[in-house]
């Protein structure tokens, strides 16, 4: 080449807000850190300052407003550099798609209410790893380019450190692998091993043909960039001639990149990526399970709430002013969750008392999102016309929990919150005799065990509902009434013409109990016949589940499923046993499993099972397997509807 290359000096201090340590430390850390950064800009007058993280900026504006206006100034002046546009670095796999979202969100608009700007850099230098579709997420958050460290070149092969990352819809963002560390750290103790780093680093660039960045400071419990580190950098830049080593930021490398782009025959031909980065640190993503759990349900309910809260909003707020305090809440919860999303705390590689506040913090979103919900679906049901055009005084005279007058039943209202219809089983806190939909249709019903005792009051009904897209239904309860609800065979396309006939001799002789199944004309257009199934399911020899679907039988004495037999391809499933709880050894994994790409050393199963009949139809059957290792206790609950292929 016949430039020599440069190397873009990134100051920046990578800080974990929890790690081996609690939030409460990391929360002064990054206050002394953001004061460090300011008291190197007074003494070096080159020096710039990369950071990321909307949530630090948050806590420093709240508990030091002074800085937080020096900081401001800063950022006008050019010389402290807002990346990242997340709330902070999180786990890239295991939070939702609506999480991601989120995170650039909630960045991205206090960034821009704060100081004017966005982030243009997504900055996750210590993510674990890096799920594919991040680029569209990035680039509709208004980011254009991407930096991150690990996978480590040893985890994944990678053509060079500047790559095109492009996502399955084709969204692009120019991302670039920090070589070596985010911070001081070499891999040759030298006395200097920041000024060993960079020379490694030109050496990177000038065999790669393109400019790099090296970045620097001390980071984990923060720190930044220290004196020493930038008399290290003065003295390269004073030893060599020309712009070699600069103070710079992720945003001037890619803007200058982008500017040489059609000069530079290699970055013309710039390799693009389109895969996830991974995979480091496999272990944390079964580590400390109770937290990717309490996280998956809080997006969940987060996102529920916030749904029935805006359609409440739109349908009520004139005479519901109340809704309008919604949205605050809901952002503070939300907060809460992607604090939450930290790569060390989701990974489950932090302290113990660290989970203990995460728990905290899943409890305040949690609540939150109850008492939105709550709010949400009480003021759209409580606006529902049941009583139809009659007028009458409602009293508690028939029973101490329902409201059933006589023999009208009760309202019941099940709410979807997803974008499709939904067929689900329903649970109704008491046990009630008859259940019809709004047309008066009754429905199969099924009791099963509350999660109660109250003397003999310890039974709920199950039913299945029918619930439409982003909307709710209302079915009636009856205590006393009964129904006679007749089973109504159901069409279903299954295998093609020619094996259909053996299918149905092969089913008849291996169905004892009468159940019908009959072919009805066939599907010229998808060249499948439809046949006429009665849908039930059964527990016989209180090891086998049964449905016109699936014949599912279980070792009495390992707990195994020993046979899956696909009634309907007629197909044996399984080779061997299913559900096998197996005993892995990891003595020689640590918490991150560094280095460990599978865990297969098996060293037990456990056994000696007892087997339960939990339900028995008719709408769905249980079994419950209960089964021992040395001292542990597991239990599986395996569970068959009688309309469905598959197995719970």
């Amino acid at each position: 080449m016949s430039k020599t290359k440069k190397v873009h000096l990134i100051g920046n201090a990578h800080i974990d807000p929890v790690w081996l340590w609690r939030w409460q430390a990391g929360y002064a850390e990054i206050k002394a850190t953001f004061r460090s950064a300011l008291d190197r800009m007074k003494e070096f007058p080159d020096f710039i300052f990369t950071s990321a993280c909307a949530a630090y900026y948050k806590w420093v504006e709240e508990n030091a407003p002074e800085m937080f206006e020096e900081i401001k100034q800063r950022i006008t002046e050019g010389r402290w550099v807002i990346v990242g546009g997340w709330w902070l670095q999180p786990d890239c796999n295991i939070p939702s798609g609506e999480s991601f979202v989120r995170q650039g969100l909630y960045s991205q608009r206090y960034f821009n209410e704060k100081f004017g700007i966005m982030a243009k850099t997504g900055y996750n230098v210590d993510s674990f790893g890096h799920n594919g579709m991040l680029p569209q997420i990035l680039k509709k958050s208004g980011m254009d380019y991407y930096v991150f460290m690990r996978p480590g070149d040893h985890e994944k092969d990678l053509p060079g450190n500047l790559f095109w990352w492009e996502s399955a819809d084709g969204s692009r963002v120019m991302a670039y692998k920090i070589p070596f560390s985010y911070g001081n750290w070499s891999e040759k103790h030298s006395d200097d091993p920041l000024r060993h780093k960079t020379l490694e680093v030109k050496k990177l660039a000038e065999e790669q043909g393109y400019d790099m960045m090296n970045f620097y400071g001390v980071g984990n419990h923060g720190g930044g960039p220290t004196i020493a580190n930038i008399n290290t950098i003065l003295k390269m830049q004073a030893e060599e001639s020309g712009e070699q080593y600069v103070f710079s930021s992720p945003n001037r490398y890619f803007e200058e990149i982008r500017g040489e782009y059609e000069q530079n025959q290699y970055l013309l031909n710039l390799p693009v990526i389109k895969d996830d980065l991974q995979h480091h640190a496999s272990g944390c993503y079964s580590a400390h399970s109770k937290t990717k759990k309490l996280n998956r349900k809080a997006e969940h309910r987060l996102i529920t709430a916030e749904k029935f809260a805006t359609i409440s909003y739109e349908l009520f707020n004139p005479s519901c002013p109340d809704l309008s305090d919604l949205q605050p809440k809901l952002g503070s919860a939300w907060e809460k969750v992607l604090f939450n999303q930290f790569h060390d705390i989701m990974g489950g590689c932090s302290i113990k008392e660290a989970y203990e506040d995460a728990e905290e913090f899943y409890g305040q979103a949690l609540t939150i999102g109850a008492e939105v919900l709550n709010f949400a679906v009480q003021t759209i049901s409580w606006n529902i016309n049941t009583m139809g055009d009659a007028t009458f005084s409602i009293s508690k005279d028939k029973d101490w929990m329902l409201w059933e007058m006589g023999e009208r039943g009760v309202p019941f209202v099940v709410f979807n919150p997803l974008a499709w219809e939904v067929n689900v089983p329903v649970q109704v806190h008491k046990s009630v005799r008859g259940i019809t939909d709004e047309e008066g249709n009754p429905l199969e019903i099924q009791s099963v065990r509350a999660s109660q005792t109250n003397a003999k009051d310890k039974w709920d009904t199950l039913f299945i509902g029918r619930i439409p897209a982003m909307g709710y239904r209302v079915y009636w309860l009856y205590l006393d009434k009964s129904f006679n609800v007749l089973k109504v065979e159901h069409q279903d396309n299954q295998l093609d013409k020619g094996n259909q006939s053996n299918q149905q001799n092969s089913y008849n002789d291996k169905n004892s109990d009468g159940d019908k199944y009959n072919k009805s004309k066939a599907c010229n257009e998808c060249n499948q016949d439809t046949v006429n199934i009665l849908h039930n399911v059964k527990v016989t020899d209180n090891s086998i589940l049964e449905n016109a679907y699936l014949l599912v039988e279980f070792d009495k004495h390992t707990g195994y499923i020993k046979k899956m037999y696909d009634k309907v391809n007629q197909v044996e499933v399984l080779s061997g046993y299913g559900a096998v709880p197996i005993v892995i050894d990891e003595f020689d994994s640590d918490t991150w499993a560094h280095g460990i790409f599978e865990f297969r050393n098996e060293i037990a199963r456990f056994s000696d099972a007892r087997i339960q009949v939990i339900e028995n139809g008719p709408i769905r059957a249980k079994i419950r397997v209960i089964s021992c290792y040395n001292a542990s206790e597991l239990q599986q609950d395996f569970i068959l509807y009688s309309d469905r292929k598959e197995l719970e």
